[in-house]
């Protein structure tokens, strides 16, 4: 007998166990995939019927009947996917007992996972735990985005089963429902997705004018999708538009136009008609005019106040050291016709002796300020109609709800009574930011110029864009689209800048307000011939209107306005430069050192006490492939 050689015997042993793998996949495969062992002991899901009805505009309508195997488990969560623009609405969840449908207890929320996807969930089933088989039919409408992928295949790309359930799925079965324009060609496919891509056999058939396709599968492992892919023509996939989230859009523009309305109607009496002066209103002093012109007390206020005691003959002030000025006391007493916050502030002062030099009021004026500050406020109370505030932040607020309410309507009658959004609702905070900054460019507008009023009202749009952006990316795209949110939200913005306009001013605001805007005219008009007559009659004229000329932020325009007439040094400033030759630019620049140093150290305060130096800032009087897939699991 021949001898067989070692390697024809490892050939042959090769080959019968190539043979046996072949036999047993084909035994064990139900469409390319090895069947496991469950038992009754696992949680896994032993049916899986899907029906995708789809249509041209790549809306569609999904039914799930999913039969789930319960151990010691009470329910299931099933996570669809909507990172890609898609949408899920018109979520039902019923259980199929007997053949027929009955209710079950479902909830619907959005969650992310670690990765940043997001998903719808939908939770079924009672809390009560199970054991057995349990059925669910899991209907929606899906709406989905044309990727790029889609639209260079002219194809929609589906996963009906993603890869994100961790256990056994038996029994899949898969109809797809396709609308006119369907081309059966090689783009149509469906393969299981898992460590490879099996394909999967498709049947057709034709019911009701509707290509229907239809696979099955026996078995999925763990961690196993199902893909599928149909062509169409070209030109017959469209995308849906969605006009009811716009709807929203147009309630917070006709909000806009009801501002208006009611501004026209019901708050249009505080116009100003302003009365030219040549000097100050009377028993108006500069802290007094600077609090009614912005409704603020600022460090400038506080510190034309040392001008103007001096100009009244009350102190002096000696520019040796102009970063450092000294006050010298000439008065016992102010005059009894002096209001209570001067005479606080005067005393204030002093009140460690008759010279004082303004770094000693470091750190310890600021108490002094806050006295004086309250009872400033408390004397110009009732600036603006206490109505006409509410009804103005009421529009703002308003307009924050619309924020929170399109959102939370949208998800609750498009996708389920189950789903609650609330989150967006924070967008009211920024709304009311809005709202503050523009009432403090409306407290502003009287003092600020052409430029800055456009500068700050530029300042707010930019602000209200921001806000947009940020609402539009944040709030949920799975229940409103990119444009209509940002729109949304820049219509409310604009609602809550608009509802300023509606704050209305006390009639005896407005008269005084007529004085000062008219004071402040003659500041920025008055000619150089009409100037040099009231310096001839007076030559302490520009030191008398200088302090009230800073609080009204034109204290440039009135030095220019002399820079060709001849001014007198003040008869209250000492300096030894002062005894020779007097220099207008120069006195001016000096001034200027020494008021900074006096604001900077007015308004000081210790580290313990809040921020220190500068003026005070407010804002506002009030204060994988495919669209579907994802997974799901037992609870």
């Amino acid at each position: 007998m021949k001898k067989v050689k070692k390697s024809t015997w490892l050939c042959f042993v090769a080959l019968i166990i190539a043979l046996f793998t072949v036999i047993t996949g084909a035994l064990c495969f139900g469409n390319g995939v090895q069947a496991g062992a469950v038992n009754d002991y696992d949680n896994y899901i032993a049916g899986y019927n899907i029906v995708y009805d789809i249509r041209a505009d790549r809306t569609m309508t999904v039914t799930e009947d999913l039969t789930f195997h319960f151990y010691q488990k009470s329910g299931f969560v099933r996570d669809i996917p909507v990172n890609g623009g898609e949408k899920v609405q018109n979520i039902k969840v019923k259980e199929i007992k007997d053949g027929k449908e009955q209710s079950v207890y479902h909830k619907v929320t959005a969650e992310n996972d670690d990765k940043g996807n997001y998903y719808i969930c939908v939770d079924m089933g009672s809390q009560q735990t199970k054991n057995g088989l349990y059925t669910y039919r899991l209907t929606y409408d899906y709406i989905v985005p044309e990727t790029e992928y889609e639209k260079k295949n002219n194809i929609i790309a589906l996963a009906p089963i993603g890869r994100g359930y961790a256990f056994e799925i038996e029994n899949i079965d898969l109809e797809i429902r396709l609308p006119e324009g369907y081309v059966n060609d090689d783009r149509t496919k469906c393969f299981i997705d898992g460590f490879g891509q099996t394909q999967v056999a498709l049947t057709s058939s034709t019911e009701n004018g509707k290509t229907v396709l239809r696979a099955h599968v026996d078995y999925l492992s763990a961690r196993t999708g199902l893909r599928f892919d149909a062509g169409f023509e070209e030109g017959v996939l469209t995308e849906k538009f969605d006009f009811t989230p716009y709807i929203f859009v147009i309630i917070a523009v006709a909000l806009i136009f009801v501002i208006i309305i009611v501004k026209a109607l019901v708050y249009s009496k505080s116009h100003l008609t302003p009365v030219v002066n040549f000097e100050a209103p009377d028993s108006m002093d500069p802290l007094l005019m600077g609090k009614l012109i912005d409704t603020r007390i600022n460090n400038e206020d506080i510190s034309s106040m040392i001008i103007y005691f001096a100009d009244k003959g009350y102190l002096e002030i000696d520019l040796t050291d102009e970063n450092n000025p000294t006050l010298i006391r000439k008065v016992k007493l102010l005059p009894n016709k002096c209001a209570d916050y001067e005479t606080e502030m005067f005393e204030g002062l002093f009140e460690r002796g008759e010279t004082v030099k303004i770094s000693e009021l470091k750190y310890r004026f600021y108490k002094t300020v806050e006295r004086v500050t309250s009872k400033i406020n408390a004397k110009t109370r009732g600036l603006y109609t206490g109505k006409s505030m509410c009804v103005a932040a009421a529009f703002a607020f308003i307009g924050g709800i619309l924020l929170g309410l399109a959102p939370f309507i949208l998800a609750f009658f498009t996708i389920s009574k189950t789903y609650f959004v609330l989150a967006p609702f924070l967008a009211i905070v920024p709304i009311l930011v809005v709202f503050g900054a523009s009432q403090t460019v409306k407290w502003y507008s009287l003092k600020f110029d052409k430029k800055k009023k456009a500068l700050f009202s530029a300042l707010i749009a930019l602000l209200c864009v921001a806000v947009s952006l940020v609402y539009a990316l944040l709030s949920p795209a799975w229940i409103m689209g990119f444009l209509p949110k940002f729109l949304l939200c820049a219509a409310a913005c604009a609602a809550s800048a608009v509802s300023v306009t509606v704050i209305s001013r006390s009639d005896k605001y407005t008269e005084q307000l007529n004085q000062i805007v008219g004071f402040k005219n003659f500041i920025l008009l008055a000619e150089k011939d009409r100037l040099e007559k009231l310096i001839e009659d007076d030559p302490q004229f520009y030191y008398h209107i200088l302090p009230y000329a800073q609080v009204l932020g034109v204290s440039d325009k009135w030095e220019e306005k002399f820079k060709d007439i001849t001014v007198q040094p003040p008869n209250w400033a000492t300096r030894s430069a002062m005894n020779t030759a007097f220099s207008f630019y120069m006195f001016n620049s000096i001034m200027r050192r020494s008021m900074t140093s006096m604001s900077k150290n007015m308004y000081s305060r210790p580290s313990s006490s809040g921020a220190s130096g500068g003026g005070r800032s407010h804002f506002g009087g009030f204060s994988g492939g495919g669209h579907g897939g994802g997974g799901g699991h037992f609870r």
